[in-house]
């Protein structure tokens, strides 16, 4: 097992410390349990499905490309009124 050694807000320390408490739990069980969560695969599925979901809304917007960056003169262009 690693130790790690972390700097976070007071607020933010009170509350962790809180809710731990309320579960009847450690202040080292709840941050772990908070870690898990957030590096767990269905956290990993899920966003990878949000990207996949978002990368098919910009394929679908018209206009709107995923590439280089547009040059300034063009951008300026697509503004204006002719």
């Amino acid at each position: 097992m690693k130790t790690l050694t972390v700097k976070i807000p007071d607020h933010l320390y009170e509350r962790t410390e809180r809710r731990a408490a309320a579960r009847g739990a450690t202040l080292d069980q709840e941050v772990t349990e908070i870690l898990e969560k957030c590096t767990s695969a269905e956290e990993t599925t899920s966003l990878a499905a949000a990207r996949a979901q978002m990368e098919n809304l910009f394929r679908i917007v018209r206009g709107f490309r995923m590439g280089a960056k547009i040059p300034r003169e063009e951008l300026y262009d697509r503004g204006r009124i002719r």
